[in-house]
């Protein structure tokens, strides 16, 4: 039971940077698409569509990476046939899911204040903010395609496994 207690904590713990570390790591990984669709003002333009494609393509690759990595601990902690399991796995959904609403409203409100300070110039689309809203459906997905089938992982993310975990 106290097991199962700290590891509560550590994922409630585990919120905090996952949201830090998540939002530096999306905002870098997403460059470039960003930069394709630069000055972009309608979501039809092929150049932004374009750069939606890469941001997605990005940030999906590295926050499935994130979610594998805290799958593979959580399934190092737990006991496969105990109850608090379940338990444990709805707590990790929560961790990840909030998160990454977290990463979108943050960046989402970021943007806008952006363009609320230009006065006088065309409203400018950022295809990170896209890109974050279509993960946010596809992470809740890919929980459980991790959870119920984890040998999915291996072909695009098995160096996941080769790292020790920190907790």
């Amino acid at each position: 039971m106290i097991k199962v207690i700290i590891i509560f904590l550590s994922i409630f713990i585990l919120y905090f940077p996952l949201k830090f570390l998540g939002t530096i790591l999306l905002n870098i990984v997403g460059t470039p698409g960003s930069l394709i669709a630069l000055k972009s003002t309608n979501k039809k333009q092929s150049k932004f569509i374009i750069g939606v494609i890469l941001c997605l393509i990005a940030h999906s690759y590295i926050y499935f990476s994130i979610i594998i990595y805290l799958m593979n601990w959580a399934r190092s902690h737990i006991n496969p046939n105990g109850f608090s399991r379940y338990f444990i796995w709805i707590f990790c959904l929560i961790l990840i899911t909030g998160s990454m609403e977290a990463i979108y409203k943050t960046a989402k409100m970021e943007f806008e204040e952006n363009n609320r300070n230009l006065t006088g110039s065309p409203k400018y689309l950022n295809p990170q903010i896209e890109s974050l809203s279509i993960l946010r459906s596809l992470v809740f997905i890919a929980f459980f395609i991790f959870l119920f089938f984890p040998s999915l992982t291996n072909p695009l993310w098995s160096w996941i496994n080769n790292i020790g975990f920190i907790i």
